[in-house]
């Protein structure tokens, strides 16, 4: 199975820029990570489900937990995006994933059904119909199966110590341009609920944040500005030059004069489908 420093090692050997960002983003959430999946008690053998997972996502995390006699599945509708995750697994070395084009939400995708567990990590915020969503993970899972999920909240935003404004803007930019791109707004927030009315036991709330030095936490704040900005500017959020200011003081920011910047708060809830 892949260690942590495989999986640091090709962040710093990658030539794209996004994977880049998306690589390092997921190296500084393992040890959260961990911890959410660690309210279930992940078994050797078991078959697990990452929605949304990117071009890592928890994979390796998933592929060590359930060893050579489980299978992990990545599931992610953008065919781009599937292929660079299938050249990372090959890297990694993860023989036990399978990364799969597939939309959760779409009936007619091969996501397969009888998981023991379903995983997302920064997933549900982009829904447009949470509740569908929440209902179609719940259906792939075995009677009994198990759903953990870390979302990000949309406040309070990220913070540094001294404070950095720009941070809760570059993080309002963010949401207000997913939130014009039809995703609902309260997703987050609503979880908890959202997830009983699609059948779900809540097991357990939980919420955490990781601080990170100020060179890695505000560059990744600003490769995060950097890779939706179209999408900002698309949307009619702000203009090219305001985008532009935001990003170039997480920057200079990164530079020094910090002590260290956080992730955003993710809330972790682990859920159980109706079962035995």
């Amino acid at each position: 199975m892949a260690t942590d420093s495989a999986a640091a090692r090709y962040v710093l050997d990658g030539s794209d820029e996004d994977l880049r960002r998306l690589l390092k983003i997921s190296a500084l959430l393992d040890a959260m990570t961990r911890t959410a999946l660690a309210t279930v008690d992940i078994r050797p053998g078991w078959r697990v489900l990452e929605c949304g997972c990117g071009p890592l996502g928890a994979m390796p995390i998933l592929s060590d937990l359930v060893g050579p006699s489980g299978q992990v599945v990545g599931a992610d509708f953008a065919a781009p995006t599937v292929a660079r995750a299938r050249s990372v697994v090959t890297e990694l070395g993860l023989r036990n994933v399978e990364v799969r084009v597939a939309d959760i939400n779409d009936p007619a995708s091969s996501i397969g059904d009888s998981y023991d567990l379903v995983f997302s990590r920064c997933f549900l915020l982009h829904q447009r119909d949470p509740l569908r969503t929440l209902t179609r993970i719940r259906d792939a899972l075995r009677p009994g199966g198990w759903f953990v999920a870390m979302e990000p909240l949309p406040n309070p935003p990220p913070f540094s110590f001294p404070p950095h404004d720009d941070l809760r803007v570059a993080w309002e930019l963010l949401h207000r341009a997913i939130e014009r791109g039809g995703a609902s707004p309260t997703a987050i927030d609503d979880l908890p609920a959202t997830a009983r009315e699609a059948g779900f036991d809540v097991v357990r709330l939980g919420g955490s944040f990781q601080p990170a030095d100020p060179a890695t936490g505000f560059g990744l704040h600003a490769a995060t500005t950097v890779a939706v900005r179209a999408q900002i500017i698309a949307s009619g959020v702000a203009t090219s030059e305001e985008v532009d200011g935001v990003i170039d003081r997480l920057h200079t920011a990164a530079q020094g004069g910090y002590h260290w910047v956080t992730s955003p708060l993710s809330l972790t809830v682990t859920l159980r489908a109706p079962g035995p």
